[in-house]
């Protein structure tokens, strides 16, 4: 009898204990199954602020003025007096040149440098013949730098002398160096259907070398005081732009009609009002009357 009663004490135990299992794993499916029918996402309110569209050209650093340097007779290099990299002052002997005319004895002649500044490049060797059209040497004065950058004709028409620009050159650091744009060459080039922009900095960097790469970016474009949201929240189809905005926890889609379009944030002419919120991450599968739960917002900047 005591068996007996000891086995049903087991069962029910046992019956227990399985309730209790199945039990919780319909609540956990219950669980999964909201969370995948209401979808955690991100949303930005819609503010008042400032968009601007920026052009980005690429382009080189170059010594603000550079002088090729020639020889005034011809002959050949007798002594080269100085080494790429050397400072030198306007008038400072950089080779002589012996003349080697049969029947004359001519002193040698020296190559002098037309301008303070630093040995770029030596092009010829002593013992090398020279003329007159013999390139032998380039100063550089790099107390001057500015870059030359190439930009599409295209954005030709929002590049103008005065304009403020921002210079990021990989190879020395990532902080901006300011400058201003001082020439727009009028020319376009037929091949690559580009132009050069020359851009002077504002700042000296000694560290910045002639032929180092650079990222020029330019103010194309601003509007202040515009309604704005975050690009990421625009969705194109057919040509068109639509939002899905917040409404209580569900979302409404929304046709807008955009003005200015910047890097990260847009103007919004129509079609929402300040203060409302709009989806900004986690758009792809909702649709109208979508329920949602905001996983955090972000403000516009």
């Amino acid at each position: 009898m005591g068996r007996i009663v000891l086995v049903v004490i087991l069962v029910l135990l046992a019956l227990l204990i399985v309730a209790r299992v199945v039990t919780r794993s319909r609540m956990n499916s219950l669980e999964e199954a909201a969370g995948e029918v209401i979808p955690m996402v991100e949303a930005a309110t819609v503010v008042r602020g400032d968009v601007e569209r920026t052009l980005t050209l690429l382009g080189k650093v170059h010594a603000g003025q550079e002088v090729d340097v020639f020889p005034k007779v011809t002959g050949k290099i007798a002594r080269r007096l100085v080494k790429e990299g050397q400072s030198v002052a306007g008038g400072a002997v950089l080779f002589e040149v012996d003349r080697d005319e049969v029947g004359f004895d001519f002193a040698l002649a020296p190559v002098e440098a037309p301008i303070r500044g630093v040995v770029g490049r030596l092009w010829v060797d002593p013992g090398e013949s020279v003329s007159p059209a013999t390139r032998v040497a380039t100063i550089v004065n790099l107390n001057a730098t500015k870059v030359i950058a190439q930009s599409i004709e295209q954005d030709l028409p929002f590049i103008a002398p005065g304009q403020d620009a921002r210079v990021v050159v990989g190879a020395v650091s990532r902080r901006p160096i300011p400058g201003r744009v001082t020439q727009v060459s009028p020319m376009v080039d037929e091949e690559s259907q580009t132009a050069p922009v020359e851009i002077a900095l504002s700042e000296r960097v000694v560290e910045l070398r002639p032929g180092m790469l650079a990222r020029v970016t330019l103010t194309a474009e601003r509007r202040d005081d515009v309604l704005t949201m975050p690009y990421r929240a625009l969705i194109r189809e057919d040509g068109r732009y639509h939002v899905f905005v917040v409404v209580g926890d569900t979302v409404s889609v929304r046709q807008i009609v955009t003005g200015l379009e910047g890097m990260e944030a847009v103007e919004v002419t129509s079609g929402v009002a300040e203060g409302e919120q709009v989806i900004t991450v986690g758009q792809a599968r909702l649709e109208q009357g979508s329920r949602v739960r905001i996983y955090r917002e972000e403000m516009n900047r």
